[in-house]
């Protein structure tokens, strides 16, 4: 009984993006390999763009910048009521 060693060293994985930054299919190749030997599948999946949607979506800008600038108003407001606060 023989033990199959492999390894990941002979692994050659190609580009499947061609000098314009495009997607060719037509290089893609499966090729299931011997007995113990490691396949390496690689699955493509084309994603929305919905980044687009994102910077377009102004809905939520006053909520935030409140939320965000409230809060240092505040420290400021009450360190200089506390400073200048006169003991009587």
């Amino acid at each position: 009984m023989s033990m199959c060693k492999a390894s990941f060293a002979g692994i050659v994985i190609n580009s499947q993006i061609d000098a314009a930054g495009n997607f060719d299919p037509t290089t893609l190749a499966y090729q299931p390999g011997n007995c113990c030997d490691i396949v390496v599948a690689r699955l493509f999946y084309q994603w929305r763009c919905s980044a687009g949607g994102l910077l377009k979506d102004r809905s939520g800008i006053a909520a935030t910048e409140f939320a965000v600038i409230v809060p240092i108003m505040l420290v400021m407001f009450f360190g200089t009521v506390e400073s200048f606060r006169i003991n009587i």
